[in-house]
């Protein structure tokens, strides 16, 4: 709000329920789902990360100010 930015983006990894959930509590708003951009850099379409949750996609968050 100092900066006069009319919003905030986050971006999260599908499986990181932490900080989806930390996000949705403040308010955030999921606006964008990217499929298959973070399996690449998560070690290939096998890669299990939080709860056992297959990585692959992005989820953007928004919140606006």
């Amino acid at each position: 709000r100092r900066q006069n930015q009319p919003r905030v983006i986050v971006a999260v990894g599908n499986d990181n329920l932490p900080a989806l959930y930390f996000y949705q509590r403040r308010g955030y708003r999921m606006s964008a789902i990217l499929r298959d951009s973070v399996a690449a850099h998560a070690g290939g379409e096998d890669a299990i990360g939080f709860g056992g949750i297959a990585i692959r996609d992005e989820v953007q968050l928004v919140k606006n100010l």
